[in-house]
């Protein structure tokens, strides 16, 4: 459920933001969701780093059953090709 929040910040930063958003193509409330995602994903697994928005969104593309397929195949081509 999607709730409304306002916040207040330096007027050089909206304007910034926005810029980027609109370069990126994402709206400013989905960069502020995915910030806080990512301090709260922080908080909770303090070991673990960071990932930007991008990888986020990247995240599970490859199931995670096929992902060593993937790397053993690439293994071995690279173990073929440099033999």
């Amino acid at each position: 459920m999607n709730v409304k929040l306002t916040l207040k910040m330096d007027k050089t930063i909206i304007e910034e933001v926005k810029e980027f958003s609109a370069a990126h193509d994402i709206s400013v409330s989905k960069l502020v969701e995915q910030f806080f995602r990512t301090i709260t994903k922080e908080k909770n697994h303090p070991t673990k780093q960071p990932v930007s928005g991008i990888v986020a969104e990247l995240l599970g593309i490859i199931p995670q059953n096929t992902a060593k397929e993937y790397r053993t195949e690439y293994t071995d081509y690279l173990t073929k090709k440099y033999q």
